[in-house]
């Protein structure tokens, strides 16, 4: 590693600044190729820096998922090949790698990838899809759907909450009589 930001907080092992440069560096990418003619959709990814506009309860979920499967599922060197899924950079994977040591670090460096990712994910994209994708790739068909399913049934629990919340407040209010301008 040069004598980059990334590199030199690598280096410094200061973890915090390497994860939110990483998200800088992986936004302004993201930014850059939405940028170009030819890279642009319309419509189809808004990236910010703080991440997907999501409900509370769904990003607790999603985060507690991604502590499960780094802790319990994922094997040594598997983080790498999800970053490179990613499209994290040489660069980024070696800063990752570099700051941390032991035998079962990969757990973190697992948690850390999936971390960054997921917030550097546009508002409208579905962060289940790309977990389930990436636990695919990696072998793992059997959680990534185990996961799906109870994302889906999470939603449909919220949902028919929703919908059982807006009856019962539909049929406690009163409608306003309508009025007659003569």
């Amino acid at each position: 590693m040069g004598r980059t930001c990334l590199g030199m907080a690598s280096r410094g092992e200061l973890v915090a600044i390497v994860d939110m440069i990483i998200k800088a560096e992986r936004c302004q990418t993201d930014q850059e190729t939405s940028d170009q003619p030819n890279g642009h959709v319309p419509g189809k990814r808004q990236v910010t820096f703080a991440g997907r506009k999501m409900a509370q309860d769904s990003n607790t979920m999603i985060t507690s998922i991604i502590w499960k499967l780094s802790r319990k599922k994922m094997r040594p060197d598997e983080w790498r090949l999800m970053a490179k899924h990613w499209n994290f950079t040489p660069e980024q994977i070696r800063a990752i790698e570099q700051q941390d040591s032991g035998t079962k670090i990969y757990k973190e460096q697992a948690y850390r990838v999936m971390i960054i990712w997921l917030h550097g994910i546009g508002a409208e994209s579905n962060p289940a899809k790309g977990l389930f994708e990436a636990l695919v790739m990696l072998g793992h068909t059997r959680t990534a759907e185990k996961i799906r399913r109870k994302i889906n049934k999470q939603f449909v629990i919220q949902e028919n909450t929703r919908l059982t919340l807006l009856k019962r407040f539909h049929l406690k209010s009163k409608r306003p009589k309508s009025v007659h301008l003569s």
